[in-house]
């Protein structure tokens, strides 16, 4: 799972390169390009990054055995099942819709997405008398004797994209990024931490109330350029001469593909092309019709350096977008 970060920070934008329309070869009904492309995430999840495994711990008397949400128990002398637990049975979470199949229905779409929640990473610490499980964002901790669930809780971190589609499909990718790699656990003094993908929480082990969960620092984020397929952070000779500035820039949309690399760029009415960076391009990216619309882009300008593309007058990283029209 080493390089499942970087993979589901680009995954809006292979995605949606791939279902994106091209205004040569226009496609009849963009409603079918949306569910297409929606299909295509799940599928891409499912198939590629968000691997089943499976984990197993031991005790003196019985052994654990995790996959799929369900942790099972076995006798440890003759495998004799001892009984299972359904650590999502009551999870009745809703796709978000920034990534449901609007052709489906919305049952369909929620289990399509408590299947993807059982797919994720996990981890266990056994103690003496109970065990601790971090599964995507759920918390449980288990008795050993007997077998039954104690507590539990939900890692999921505060919805607060409203109705707005860039921030509802900003969180949604976050949320991917975080669960799709595995946890790193910690106990000390009656506190489980939990490194996830992007955040840290820390949980109390009695009652699985949630303590603290924050991100962590931008400087730790991987350092990726999604346009140009993972640019490292550019440093020494490689540095534009100006300091990065605040820019809005009202331009046409488009797309190159050199050398192997996807750049997604704004040509403005001087003719001065800027390839786009930021979180907020896998909603740009996803927007119908995109490809040679007008839009009007603000955020951060960089000069350009020396690992950019020769067409690019610099990079521009985006903070909010407006379709004006084509």
């Amino acid at each position: 799972m080493r390089h499942v970060t970087l993979l589901l920070i680009c995954l809006g934008a292979a995605l949606a390169a791939c279902a994106q329309p091209d205004p040569a070869h226009p496609q009849p009904d963009a409603k079918d390009v949306t569910a297409k492309r929606q299909a295509q995430i799940a599928q891409w999840i499912t198939r590629t990054l968000l691997t089943e495994r499976t984990l197993m711990v031991q005790s003196p008397t019985a052994v654990y055995v995790y996959r799929n949400g369900i942790l099972a128990k076995y006798d440890a002398k003759t495998l004799t099942a001892q009984g299972t637990i359904d650590l999502l049975a009551n999870d009745q979470e809703n796709m978000p819709a920034a990534l449901a199949d609007k052709r489906m229905k919305a049952a369909d779409n929620n289990a399509k997405l408590q299947q993807l929640k059982r797919m994720v990473p996990a981890a266990i610490i056994l103690r003496d008398t109970d065990l601790l499980l971090v599964c995507g964002e759920t918390y449980a901790r288990i008795g050993l004797e007997p077998f039954k669930l104690l507590a539990g809780a939900s890692l999921a971190p505060p919805d607060d994209a409203g109705g707005d589609p860039i921030k509802q499909l900003t969180r949604a990718v976050e949320r991917l990024t975080t669960v799709g790699i595995e946890p790193v656990l910690s106990v000390r003094e009656g506190t489980l931490y939990a490194a996830r993908g992007l955040t840290l929480a820390a949980i109390n082990i009695e009652d699985g109330k949630v303590l603290a969960l924050v991100n962590l620092p931008p400087e730790m984020r991987p350092q990726a350029d999604m346009a140009a397929g993972g640019k490292a952070a550019r440093a020494g000779k490689n540095a534009p001469a100006n300091p990065p500035r605040d820019a809005s820039v009202v331009g046409i949309v488009a797309r190159h593909n050199e050398n192997g690399n996807l750049y997604w760029t704004i040509k403005d009415d001087k003719g001065l092309e800027y390839v786009l960076t930021g979180k907020p391009l896998l909603a740009l990216m996803g927007t119908d019709n995109i490809l040679g619309a007008r839009v009007r882009i603000n955020g951060t300008a960089t000069d350009r350096a020396d690992d950019d593309p020769q067409f690019a007058a610099g990079d521009l990283e985006i903070t909010d977008f407006q379709v004006l029209g084509k």
